[in-house]
C-alpha cells in the first residue's frame, strides 16, 4: 500500500489537473511567503517571541505553585495560563509568523512543563477557553475566562475561584500582548 501525499477529490465536471496546478501554485507561493519572512529576519523574530512567552509561563508557575496546595487548581491555572499566551500569538495577523511562534512556544512550553500538552490534550479547557475568549462583550473576556477556569475546576459559583481566574488572565493577558508588541517585524 502506498502512501498518497495530496488527495483529491474528483467531482463531476471538474478537471483533477486544474485542481492539483491550483494546489502546487498555492504550495509555491506559501513557500516563497515563508522564505521572505525568513530571509527578512521575522521568522527568527517570532521564534523568539514564542520562546519568551513560553518562559513568561514558566517563570511565574513558581508563584502559583507556592500560592495554593491545591494541585487541581494549579494545574487549571497552568491551562489558563498557556491558553492566554497561545491566543497572544494567535492575534499576529501572519499566519507563517503565527505558526512559527506557536511552534517554539509549545516547544519551549514542553521542555519547561514536561508533559504539560500530554495533561491537556482530551481535556476540554481548550474548547471551554475558547468559548470564553470569544463571548460577548469583548471587555468582559477575562471574567469570562475566571468563569470558565471556575467551571473546569468544579466549582462553577465560586467567585473566589471565578476572581483568580480572572485577575490572572487579565494580568498575564497583558504581558503577553505586550511582549508581542515588542516584536518588531519588518514589513
Amino acid at each position: 500500500m502506498t502512501v498518497e501525499k495530496d488527495v483529491l477529490v474528483y467531482t463531476p465536471g471538474s478537471r483533477p489537473d486544474v485542481a492539483l496546478e491550483a494546489a502546487d501554485d498555492q504550495s509555491e507561493k506559501s513557500a516563497q511567503a515563508y522564505l521572505r519572512q525568513k530571509e527578512n529576519g521575522n521568522v527568527d523574530k517570532a521564534r523568539q517571541l514564542g520562546i519568551r512567552l513560553a518562559e513568561m509561563v514558566v517563570e511565574d508557575l513558581p508563584t502559583i505553585e507556592d500560592n495554593s496546595e491545591d494541585w487541581l487548581l494549579i494545574d487549571h491555572l497552568k491551562m489558563l495560563y498557556i491558553f492566554v499566551a497561545e491566543q497572544s500569538i494567535r492575534e499576529c495577523p501572519d499566519t507563517i509568523l503565527c505558526q512559527v511562534s506557536l511552534s517554539a512556544f509549545r516547544e519551549a512550553i514542553e521542555k519547561g512543563v514536561p508533559g504539560v500538552y500530554d495533561a491537556i490534550s482530551g481535556c476540554s479547557a481548550d474548547t471551554f477557553y475558547q468559548l470564553a475568549y470569544y463571548r460577548k462583550p469583548q471587555d468582559q473576556v477575562a471574567h469570562n475566562m475566571g468563569c470558565a477556569m471556575a467551571q473546569l475546576y468544579g466549582r462553577p459559583k465560586d467567585w473566589k475561584i471565578i476572581t483568580i481566574g480572572e485577575h490572572l488572565c487579565a494580568v498575564f493577558q497583558d504581558k503577553c500582548r505586550e511582549e508581542c508588541e515588542k516584536t518588531q517585524y519588518v514589513r
